[in-house]
């Protein structure tokens, strides 16, 4: 039996006004959560374009 993948989805709801260090505060938070998919696609795309020859031109 296959383990399916589990996708979160997250709602936030602040009532509130909504200033620059919440805003500040959310946007960590989706840096960090995603910071290890970035890099690895950067280094992805640095390795393809290494592998790469470059085109006549």
């Amino acid at each position: 039996m296959k383990k399916q993948k589990q996708n979160l989805t997250f709602t936030f709801h602040n009532p509130n006004k909504i200033d620059e260090k919440y805003i500040d505060a959310l946007l960590d938070v989706f840096i960090e959560a995603n910071k290890g998919k970035v890099e690895r696609a950067i280094q992805e795309s640095a390795k393809r374009a290494q592998a790469t020859p470059p085109k006549p031109g």
